[in-house]
């Protein structure tokens, strides 16, 4: 239910981005022929402007584009013109067959134009009247493009980095019905000009295929998926003009080379072919090579020709793969490996090159207050009340001083300054025995003992109703059970003149006795202001505890714990409250134990020793389990890789509870890294460490970490070879940062993706280096040594920058 919701809220938020986005593309006033025109302007089909949805539609693409975390597409004139012939010959043909399309595919048309054959096209048809009236411009963008990025096979095609550039073309039919429009996205590859500068190289790159096919998808599905495709251009070895794969475990080799047919080539880019001077780079990107292409060495033949010593180590591979053409010279080149499945090449793999990164982590998980694992009343606030008090002082015969032991329970009750007294009244009672004027005396000497007493504590203003009596009632209901019952049916009087003729007092005063006290009643009510209400809250928590109240207990326990976290009570506060050690109140107890361990009351392995003993008391209280479960990982009994899968499943069961997921994955992700950094030197336990990444990848959402913690996830992604999850994890920073670890291993990770070399925020971080570092930045791009391909230069902007910047390039 938790997961739904969330999703509900992501949904709702998203939602929320979104029209945002299209608010501001529908108040947008657009250039059209020289004239101002809004985005909702209505349709008119006798005078349909295009070029307005065009705009209209890019806008809009790279609104939601932005609101995905995908960067924009670029308008580029060479997609707009192969998208207007398309829309232009739907539209002619709507009459004719509504359904025609052009005879030459997207490729095709875009050579004719005088690119290469790389593009993708989306097409739409959508009416021009909704209902009863014409649309406006933006709500048929709007319509068309929720069509397409509803679609996640579409919306992939846009989202994708391998297309940067965009042309967007709309045409009306003949009766103003239906508008149609073409969508043509490319990259830097649909760009062909340079093919025409072939002749002008000293060694022309090759236009012979050499028995080989082109990029065939469903051929190469098994490379496309593979990771590590720059691992064999690494094992890449030049001894004079020879070249060599050699690698110290043939297996990898094995498994990408699986059929007769598969092999490898090599492709011979030449530092002329990127010139300065050349407006475009003498490539053709209709062919699979960009430079001289060598004789494919096919599976067989590579194996059966390993040249590795079998003494040394039996499982490497040293195997010939080609022959350098003899016109090539090897200082201006650079040797780009080509993977051949079943004839077809599915790879061209650059030269790359890896940077570390070194980082911390700071995921401080704290110990929870168990505040909610009961129905608690939440807002409790102590309200004064009022509340009757009784106490009895006894008296001993002919006397009307009382023993302080007697009165001491009244005095410590006068010492406590936590209330006032409303009004107050004594009745004090002799007992029947004595002359009537002597008893008299006696009650009136024992109440102003009483008032004394109050005097003394300076209560003297107390209003006081003095009351004396014979505790007649008493002694008729107890001399009933006795030999003298027949007293009780005589008058008081008569009783006094029995006892003083029989003389019975001395035989009766067992009875007699009881009857001598005085009682004092009073209406109170509590005094909570200042230095009051402390004492007094402590008595209500006490009250609540005592009758089980768990819910007005925690209620007044959370009360105290913000009075003292707000500097209102003292620490020491804590101490007032006491709680009852008993399974049902373990909750409160860990309240108590989390203040203390705040204000530093008590040390960390007492505290580990005590929440356990919480936890085994109470095994359901999730408050509990999660700090019993944090005191484990930070101080662990035993071996730690030992007690990782118990730790786990500790873990994973709190997601099932109550606790926000937030607050368990943090208490996760504080496993996955203690996990690692316990096993990262023992490397027979490498599967420990890559089941603690993948986990972390779950966990962390790598746009809201801190840069200091996202240094930390790059190097154990990294470290995982997880190189497209590092780039996304040190990209929020390209832009801005001046931390040149973080700048280097991000272009360092692009060079193993040639699209990723494309994008806007890659020529960012390639700008602070270049600010930052020239002479970094230079050698980084000059192709020998450790930095990038040749192929970087295939990037305009890299390009010129290089150029502007660098000697060598000059």
């Amino acid at each position: 239910m938790a997961k739904k919701l969330s999703i509900c809220l992501l949904l709702m938020v998203l939602g929320a981005l979104a029209c945002e986005a299209q608010q501001n593309v529908a108040r947008k006033i657009y250039q059209i022929e020289g004239e101002p025109m809004s985005a909702t302007t209505q349709i008119d089909p006798e005078e349909f402007y295009p070029k307005l949805l065009d705009s209209i539609i890019i806008d809009q693409i790279n609104f939601i584009l932005y609101e995905r975390d995908c960067e924009p597409l670029q308008s580029r004139q060479l997609m707009f013109s192969v998208a207007n012939e398309q829309s232009e010959y739907m539209a002619m043909m709507a009459n004719e067959d509504p359904n025609a399309k052009l005879k030459l595919p997207v490729g095709d048309r875009l050579q004719a134009f005088g690119g290469s054959s790389e593009a993708i096209e989306i097409t739409a048809k959508i009416n021009v009247v909704k209902g009863k009236q014409p649309m406006g411009y933006f709500q048929m963008a709007e319509e068309l493009v929720f069509r397409w990025m509803s679609n996640s096979k579409l919306a992939a095609m846009f989202e994708s980095v391998n297309y940067q550039y965009i042309g967007v073309s709309s045409h009306i039919d003949a009766d103003g019905k239906r508008v149609y429009v073409s969508v043509v996205l490319g990259n830097f590859r649909s760009f062909n000009e340079g093919m025409r500068n072939r002749d002008q190289l000293k060694v022309p790159y090759s236009v012979k295929n050499g028995g080989l096919d082109v990029y065939d998808p469903e051929v190469c599905k098994r490379v496309n998926r593979m990771t590590n495709l720059h691992e064999f251009r690494d094992a890449i070895v030049v001894e004079g003009r020879e070249v060599y794969i050699d690698m110290e475990s043939a297996k990898p080799l094995q498994k990408l080379l699986r059929n007769k047919n598969d092999a490898l080539a090599l492709d011979i880019l030449q530092r002329e072919q990127y010139t300065c001077g050349l407006e475009r780079n003498i490539i053709d990107y209709n062919r699979f090579n960009r430079g001289v292409l060598t004789k494919q060495c096919k599976s067989k033949k590579l194996f059966k020709k390993n040249l590795a010593p079998k003494a040394g180590n039996p499982k490497a591979i040293r195997s010939k793969i080609a022959d350098l053409p003899p016109e090539v010279n090897l200082d201006n080149s650079e040797i780009n490996l080509l993977i051949v499945q079943d004839g077809a090449v599915c790879a061209s793999v650059q030269k790359s090159f890896i940077y570390p990164i070194k980082g911390t982590y700071k995921n401080t998980v704290k110990l929870l207050a168990d505040t909610i694992s009961i129905n608690s009343r939440f807002g409790y606030k102590p309200v004064p009340d009022s509340a009757d008090l009784e106490f009895v002082v006894p008296f001993k015969g002919n006397k009307a001083e009382y023993d302080e032991s007697d009165i001491e329970p009244f005095l410590e009750a006068l010492e406590q300054p936590d209330f006032s007294i409303l009004n107050m009244s004594i009745t004090a009672y002799s007992s029947v025995e004595g002359s009537d004027s002597v008893n008299r005396n006696l009650q009136q000497r024992r109440a102003e003992s009483i008032v004394k007493a109050l005097k003394k504590r300076q209560m003297d203003s107390t209003e006081t109703e003095i009351v004396t009596d014979y505790n007649w009632s008493d002694f008729v209901t107890d001399i009933k059970s006795t030999k003298y019952s027949y007293l009780s049916h005589l008058s008081i009087e008569q009783v006094q003149d029995t006892i003083a003729k029989k003389n019975l007092a001395k035989e009766l005063e067992p009875i007699l006795q009881k009857h001598r006290f005085a009682r004092i009643q009073m209406r109170i009510v509590y005094d909570i202001t200042g230095a009051n209400e402390r004492p007094f809250v402590a008595r209500k928590f006490a009250e609540a505890c005592d009758s089980s109240d768990r819910a007005l207990a925690l209620s007044i326990q959370k009360f105290v714990m913000r009075r003292i976290l707000t500097g209102k009570y003292p620490a020491e506060a804590i101490n007032d409250l006491r709680i009852p050690a008993t399974s049902e109140f373990a909750g409160l107890a860990m309240n108590d134990l989390w203040m203390r361990h705040r204000f530093g009351q008590i040390k960390d392995t007492e505290l580990k020793e005590k929440i356990a003993e919480l936890a085994a008391s109470n095994p359901y209280n999730e408050y509990i389990a999660f700090n019993d479960l944090l005191m484990q990982i930070n101080y662990p009994d035993g071996l730690f890789k030992d007690l990782g899968s118990r730790l786990q499943s500790g873990v994973d069961r709190l997601y099932s509870t109550t606790l926000r997921k937030e607050t368990v994955d943090k208490l996760n992700l504080r496993l996955q890294l203690r996990t690692i950094s316990e096993v990262d030197s023992v490397t027979h336990v490498r599967s420990i460490k890559t089941a603690c990444v993948d986990r972390i990848k779950k966990i962390v959402d790598v746009k809201t970490e801190t840069m200091e913690n996202s240094l930390k996830l790059a190097e154990l992604f990294l470290d995982n070879k997880d190189y497209m999850l590092t780039i996304k994890t040190l990209e929020p920073w390209v832009a801005s940062t001046t931390n040149m670890q973080i700048l280097l291993t991000y272009v360092s990770l692009c060079s193993l993706f040639e699209n990723q070399m494309h994008t806007a925020a890659f020529g960012s971080a390639m700008s602070r280096i270049r600010e930052l570092e020239p002479e970094t930045y230079c050698k980084l791009l000059s192709g020998k040594g450790e930095g990038f391909s040749l192929r970087v230069l295939e990037n305009e902007n890299i390009k010129s920058d290089y150029c502007q910047t660098c000697n060598e390039a000059k």
